[in-house]
């Protein structure tokens, strides 16, 4: 039952980190999400849905709650960010794109 429990806590904490990423430019909540490990689970939960509906529908719950609430509460301290320290943010953007270049 612990370790049940606690693998929801994890991968809400994991979709709050997902949520606030969304809001970066340059930066997809999918790279996030297979850094921090949880985009097999994701994907497996919504094309395997119908065959354990309960447990695929409260981790997909789970998870949409998570990246609500970071995307929520993680805007306004982001657009400070882009507002306060704009040339950090370019950098930033250009080695995002440089990156896709090299890859």
């Amino acid at each position: 039952m612990f370790t049940f429990m606690r693998n929801y806590v994890v991968t809400f904490a994991k979709s709050l980190v997902v949520g606030s990423t969304m809001l970066v430019p340059g930066v997809s909540g999918d790279s996030m999400s297979m850094i921090l490990g949880i985009y097999t689970k994701l994907i497996s939960s919504v094309s395997s849905f119908m065959k354990n509906k309960f447990r695929n529908s409260l981790f997909l719950t789970i998870f949409l709650a998570g990246s609500l609430i970071g995307i929520v509460s993680f805007s306004k301290p982001i657009l400070h960010l882009i507002e306060t320290y704009p040339m950090p943010m370019l950098y930033f953007l250009c080695l995002c794109f440089i990156s896709l270049w090299v890859l």
